[in-house]
């Protein structure tokens, strides 16, 4: 959702969300989004307050005279509630109308402006008009105020330092959740099965359960082969969570559910077993290690009283691992699944580089040419 955000939209987000789990709610609303773009002071979205003559200070005061401590012990990302999605929605629409290339503070602050629950009320009483602000905006021009720079494209030394490394930066939680493309397509799958497993019985989040289930229903992974080549009936395991997981009620919540702290538990554990083999992806196999690991889960339960340990397991992942093609599409390069690719510099590396220095010397050939060398370079 957040792609098209600048860098201080998303920082606005970040502290949203830290704003709700330090009032102890469950969910992020319009109000912490209000507190997150007084709190960052970036970007011209609080600048717009300012120049209206608002201290961001009694804004916050403002805001939390209205909301009370909840007693939620949620961490990590908090489900968003349907109004700040809204609010989301009117800052695309001020975007697009003002023809800007993405989502910044101002926008957001638009959307805000136009909530009906408490931001918008608080920014109202404090004279804050939906006009007024846009004008201001106008008055900037078309091009996005809080766009970020885009990045300069990496040296040739530096790509041949990252192809010799093999590897390159290890995944850590927030990076998973902030760019699924680090989790294998495989492994995306997992996540989507485990949401709609814990839909199909009336729960409101997922837990280490959902996520055994997703893992088995997706059956093709390997996480799933691991568990097959320890002689365990997938159908087996199905039913003995089912004997230990209940329906609930008839759910209120749709689409994507929130994670239970173990269930996040397990996806850093996963994150974990991914950097012990030196992989820069989190996969199936990685999944179930982490689903073992987190010893009080359900998930964990089934397994151990089927006979599984953590040792057998991850012992059973290495051996597999050589016929794996879990590793993402996306990553340029499939990611080598044999142990014996985990050294550095790997054959592998070494032909990335040859392909690099092979490319440097056709451009060094094209420009002697546009500088009328006579021959082209070795």
């Amino acid at each position: 959702m957040f792609e098209r955000f600048s860098e201080d939209a998303r920082k606005m987000m970040a502290l949203a969300n830290m704003e709700a789990l330090r009032f102890g709610h469950g969910y992020l609303g319009p109000e912490h989004m209000l507190l997150g773009l007084v709190k960052s002071g970036a970007g011209h979205g609080p600048r717009v307050l300012q120049d209206m003559g608002l201290d961001l200070r009694r804004i916050r005061l403002e805001v939390e005279k209205r909301i009370h401590t909840g007693e939620s012990v949620s961490v990590g990302r908090v489900p968003q509630t349907e109004s700040s999605k809204q609010v989301i929605v009117y800052a695309i629409e001020e975007t697009r109308a003002l023809e800007h290339t993405g989502v910044g503070t101002v926008h957001l602050l638009i959307g805000l402006i136009r909530d009906e629950g408490i931001a918008g009320d608080v920014l109202r009483s404090l004279g804050v008009a939906l006009e007024d602000a846009r004008a201001r905006i106008r008055a900037w021009g078309p091009d996005e105020p809080d766009r970020a720079e885009p990045e300069p494209a990496p040296t040739l030394a530096r790509r041949v330092a990252r192809a010799l490394s093999g590897r390159g930066k290890r995944p850590t939680l927030a990076e998973v959740e902030a760019e699924p493309s680090r989790l294998t397509d495989r492994a995306r799958k997992v996540m989507s099965l485990a949401n709609e497993e814990a839909q199909r019985f009336n729960h409101e989040y997922i837990g280490t359960e959902h996520l055994l289930l997703g893992l088995l229903k997706e059956g093709s992974g390997t996480g799933a082969n691991v568990l097959k080549n320890l002689d365990v009936d997938l159908r087996k395991v199905r039913n003995e969570v089912g004997k230990l997981v209940k329906a609930g009620p008839m759910a209120l919540r749709l689409g994507k559910l929130p994670q239970t702290p173990r269930a996040r538990q397990v996806i850093d554990y996963a994150i974990q077993e991914a950097r012990n083999l030196n992989h820069n992806y989190v996969g199936t196999e990685h999944l179930l290690l982490g689903l073992l690991r987190e010893h009080d889960g359900v998930a964990a339960q089934v397994l151990r009283q089927l006979g599984l340990s953590l040792e057998e397991t991850r012992s059973a992942v290495l051996d597999l691992l050589g016929a794996s093609d879990e590793a993402p599409a996306s990553a340029g390069t499939r990611e080598p699944d044999s142990p014996a690719s985990l050294s550095s510099p790997d054959a592998e590396s070494l032909l990335r580089v040859a392909g690099l220095l092979r490319q440097a010397a056709d451009e060094l050939t094209e420009l002697a040419r546009k500088l009328g060398a006579s021959r082209p370079l070795d």
